[in-house]
């Protein structure tokens, strides 16, 4: 999916019966929010958005015992991450001068964070967010 810039929202509300390889979303400077994300049944996810405000909420379930990542590419931007507070989660920061609000997300390594059904649960969503400036909100569900 590709847009310029834009505001909207793309929900999946329901499993994908299909499982993807890749599922690529793309847009310029923008608000979105993307919900139940772990219902596209995607192996890898490649988000890139330019200036703005992005919500990536990964509700739902992994749906097989292959663990999946997300890549997450952003200028200056607000970025909040939702995720089951099930769902084994690691996030990994790159990039220049980010805020972070972990919530209930532990610190586990230099910019690196887990929550708490890490290493409990598998298999397990791995985000890493490469944002220019701005702030990240870490949340669970």
């Amino acid at each position: 999916m590709a847009t310029g810039a834009a505001e909207g929202k793309v929900i999946f509300n329901k499993r994908n019966p299909q499982k993807m390889r890749r599922f690529d979303f793309s847009t310029g400077a923008s608000s979105f929010k993307l919900s139940g994300l772990l219902n596209a049944d995607f192996e890898h996810l490649d988000f890139k958005g330019g200036a703005g405000s992005y919500t990536l909420d990964f509700g739902g379930s992994l749906q097989h015992d292959d663990s999946v990542q997300a890549d997450i590419s952003v200028g200056v931007c607000d970025l909040t991450i939702i995720v089951p507070h099930d769902v084994s989660t690691r996030v990994v920061m790159k990039g220049a001068l980010t805020s972070v609000s972990p919530g209930s997300f532990l610190v586990a390594g230099s910019r690196e964070y887990v929550n708490g059904a890490y290493n409990s649960a598998k298999p397990t969503l791995e985000i890493i967010i490469n944002m220019s400036v701005g702030s990240l909100d870490l949340k669970e569900s």
